[in-house]
């Protein structure tokens, strides 16, 4: 199974750098990659740093 995860756009507050957006993903979605890693394909897609690309067709986004 394809799954892709998603780190959604972060909306700047006024004492934000650009250096926060693109941050790591939150832990969260790295612990959910590790887990399915050995039997899943994953990708992580970080939508503060480019476009996502969906034509790839993955069976779960989240």
């Amino acid at each position: 199974m394809y799954v892709k995860l998603i780190q959604p756009k972060m909306e700047k507050r006024p004492m934000d750098t650009d250096i926060k957006t693109r941050m790591a993903p939150p832990l969260g979605l790295l612990t959910i990659a590790n887990l399915l890693r050995e039997s899943h394909r994953i990708s992580i897609e970080n939508e503060n740093i480019q476009k996502i690309i969906y034509e790839d067709k993955p069976d779960i986004v989240q």
